[in-house]
């Protein structure tokens, strides 16, 4: 008996072990990848997979996951890597329940989560291999990296606390706008150089990025193209009076040559850069001042703008604000907001399709390239 009783026990134990051993080491949650699919909508408690084909869409897959427990901010951009990996934070209190990063493979279908109070408060970059985060703020400022396993590599503390937003990785250099609030003065912003070296972050070189003696200007998102800077200019303050001027222009900034311009934009307020790839990007317009929900499309190659209103489509500009913008390919945009999805043809200037259907807390699209 007493040997039973042992091997009983025994047996118990073993048992004990190895389900404490699934609760610390969670196997990670997962959810269906599919070749044929063009495109997936990532919301809070969803992913969702569809085909597009003759102007009609088909899904392809719908995974019910809780990603998002409490909240991400929408206005720091996300990291996609390596056209397998989308890296994203989530807030932590008191705004959201957990601070975290979130990663997503869209090759096995996986999703890994690290906790950490370095997530992408405020801020984020992306390079090639990286996810860099950021919390800029009137107390202290910092840059960290991860990988796409969501290690943490290095974090860099500025001697100097800045406000900033989110910032363009070109090659190994980061291009970071950073903004001194201490102290009088008029608040320029300069142009913070750092360097990655395999994720180890420092700073190599401080400049101011644009001034004239009678205005000081305000910078949205910034974008580094070919050696060339594009920062979203939405106002500037005129020094002697503090008085805010909203304006619509874009900043060009040859680095090579140092020559620097001002580019008219159709609307004022620019601020969020989406990054359409090739030659275009997509500048969304801030709600409040430009009193329009909708973004410029530019081109890269000859400083050429137009723009699309979406409140001609059944959007709110009180309510709804653009989630994500991508390029399907060389014609077609996805454009994502409110519950809306609409898939507007750049040749024509049409919308081709609207879908009214999609999660009100819906936040990316990550276009199948594989």
């Amino acid at each position: 008996m007493n040997k039973k009783l042992t091997a009983i026990v025994s047996f118990l134990l073993l048992l004990v072990g190895i389900i404490g051993l699934k609760t610390i080491f969670k196997s990670p949650d997962t959810f269906t990848t599919h070749s044929k699919t063009d495109f997936y909508i990532i919301s809070y408690g969803d992913v969702q997979g569809y085909r597009f084909k003759n102007n009609s869409l088909k899904q392809t897959s719908k995974d019910k996951i809780q990603l998002v427990k409490g909240q991400i901010n929408p206005a720091v951009q996300r990291a996609e890597i390596d056209k397998r990996y989308l890296l994203f934070s989530e807030e932590g209190p008191p705004l959201g329940v957990v601070g975290r990063i979130i990663a997503m493979d869209f090759q096995k279908g996986t999703i890994k989560y690290n906790q950490t109070p370095d997530y992408a408060y405020s801020s984020s970059g992306i390079s090639a291999s990286y996810y860099f985060t950021s919390e800029a703020s009137t107390d202290s400022t910092f840059l960290a990296s991860f990988d796409s396993n969501l290690k943490e590599v290095s974090k860099y503390t500025f001697d100097e606390a800045v406000l900033g937003r989110d910032f363009s990785v070109d090659d190994n250099i980061l291009y970071f706008l950073g903004t001194k609030v201490h102290g009088d003065g008029n608040y320029p912003t300069d142009l913070y150089k750092l360097v990655s070296d395999n994720g180890k972050v420092h700073l190599e070189n401080v400049e101011r990025l644009f001034e004239t003696s009678d205005k000081t200007y305000l910078f949205g998102d910034n974008i580094v193209k070919n050696n060339n800077l594009y920062a979203a200019v939405n106002g500037y303050r005129i020094n002697s009076t503090k008085e805010r001027i909203p304006i619509g222009q874009m900043l060009t900034y040859d680095m090579q040559t140092g020559h620097k311009a001002l580019i008219d934009l159709p609307e004022i307020a620019p601020l969020n850069i989406f990054d359409l790839g090739q030659d275009m990007i997509a500048i969304e317009h801030e709600r409040n001042d430009s009193r329009k929900l909708g973004f410029s499309l530019f081109n890269l190659n000859n400083n050429s703008s137009s723009f699309i209103d979406l409140s001609t489509f059944g959007l709110s500009v009180e309510t709804d604000y653009i989630k994500d913008v991508k390029r399907l390919n060389n014609d077609l945009l996805l454009i994502l907001s409110g519950s809306q999805l609409l898939i507007y043809n750049t040749l024509t200037s049409q919308v081709v399709l609207q879908e009214s259907n999609m999660s009100p807390d819906s936040f990316h699209i990550w276009v199948n390239r594989q």
